[in-house]
């Protein structure tokens, strides 16, 4: 399906334009400002939908603007005032569609992809273009690949993380599984430094009894060296030196008992229970630094575990992106796509020839719009003769119709603008 018959009237710069296309390649020219591109997006505001229509379309001065667009089949009349468009379509026998809005679009594919625009997006915007070939969500899978592959990398730092902190971890294959009861052993040196302090308190009465014997000899032997000069006092000094040495006597049995129980106390030596607890604390430490060893490796078991997964579903997502785009049927034999972006057999888009570039190009446009087999081009005037004749065979055996906007006035040109009409 192509364009038999454009009428446009008060669109942008165009006062009223009729045009018959006759052939494959329809080139508008003109001058700059003559009204080349309002031809053009006449088609546009009537077959693409009110999207692409913006804030001004209509001619200035004027109320309202219309398009006609003949496809054979259908008749597109689009309406524009500043309240708003309307549009109705009619069929060859001349009966309306109730839903032309939603006939339109079954008819019309991605008119708006002009094939030297396609040229000239990026390489992810000319990947999702080529999306378009199959019904295959490369958006969600797209997103969701993204999604695991952020998980895959927070796991990969914990795992890394993980076995840094296990590779700095001793281990002690020797120590038993579970610790040594130290208490036991704690109780066992309590006792025995009590048993041993006995000896320190027996030595301490002795000391004791000792020193009161010097006090009582001193005390005798003074009494001893008064005894001349105190005469009057004898018998008293007797009876009170009787009672000292009484006193002596008793100090003297107390201190021979404390010998006698000195000479069998046997102390117990608590060097080895003291070594033996050291080595409970030596033995507990190594099954503690064993058992956070295999805690650590657990941890680490489990961020190997969760890596792997989620590796395994980042494969499973490229492989199903993978056999979906090799499930497509496209164009051009030797295209495709990938992350990067477009390819042709294997050569990226952006290093393969201009000629290379206009073929995929075109078609892609052309594959697009299916039904209605029509191609706008705007920019024209960057084209050679070379590509221009390209074009022009690829449309034909396309059995398509390409409309060019040029500069110019030369025989190449099929329709001239001049001042919003076409020049005669």
């Amino acid at each position: 399906m192509q364009i038999v018959n454009l009428q446009t009237e008060n669109v942008k710069r165009i006062k009223a334009v009729q045009i018959k296309p006759d052939g494959s390649v329809i080139v508008i020219g003109g001058k700059n400002g003559a009204g080349k591109s309002s031809v053009i997006d006449s088609i546009m505001y009537a077959l693409a939908g009110d999207r692409t229509i913006p804030d001004m379309p209509i001619r200035e001065g004027q109320s309202k603007a219309e398009i006609n667009v003949d496809l054979g089949e259908y008749v597109v009349t689009k309406r524009i005032t500043p309240k708003g468009s309307t549009l109705v379509i009619k069929n060859s026998e001349g009966e309306k569609f109730s839903s032309p809005q939603a006939m339109l679009d079954k008819i019309v594919g991605k008119i708006s992809c002009d094939p030297l625009e396609f040229s000239k997006m990026s390489a992810k915007k000319q990947a999702e273009v080529l999306m378009g070939f199959s019904d295959f969500d490369f958006q969600a899978n797209e997103e969701k690949y993204k999604e695991v592959y952020d998980e895959r990398t927070a796991a990969k730092r914990l795992m890394d993380s993980s076995k840094h902190q296990l590779d700095g971890m001793k281990q002690y294959p020797d120590a038993p599984e579970k610790p040594v009861d130290s208490s036991a052993l704690y109780q066992e040196i309590s006792a025995a430094k009590k048993h041993n302090n006995k000896q320190s308190e027996i030595n301490d009465k002795i000391s004791m009894h000792e020193n009161n014997i010097r006090l009582f000899n001193k005390s005798i032997t003074k009494n001893k060296e008064e005894i001349e000069s105190l005469k009057e006092k004898i018998s008293e000094l007797e009876n009170d030196n009787a009672y000292k040495e009484k006193l002596m006597h008793n100090e003297e049995e107390d201190a021979k008992k404390l010998k006698t129980e000195l000479d069998g106390f046997v102390p117990i030596d608590v060097d080895p229970l003291e070594n033996k607890l050291a080595s409970a604390f030596a033995i507990n430490s190594q099954v503690e630094a064993n058992n956070r060893y295999l805690a650590q490796s657990y941890t680490l078991a489990q961020h190997q575990m969760i890596w792997k997964k989620l590796d395994k579903e980042l494969k499973a997502l490229q492989e199903e992106r993978t056999a979906a785009v090799a499930g497509v049927k496209f164009p051009i034999e030797g295209l495709g796509f990938n992350s990067k972006g477009v390819f042709i057999n294997r050569v990226p888009f952006d290093q393969c020839s201009s000629a290379e570039q206009l073929k995929v190009s075109v078609a892609v446009a052309l594959a697009l719009n299916p039904k209605l087999k029509v191609l706008l081009i705007r920019d024209g005037s960057l084209l050679d003769e070379e590509s221009m004749a390209l074009i022009a065979k690829m449309v034909e055996e396309a059995k398509a119709q390409v409309w060019i906007e040029r500069v110019g006035s030369g025989k190449e040109v099929t329709v001239e603008i001049e001042d919003g009409q076409i020049k005669e």
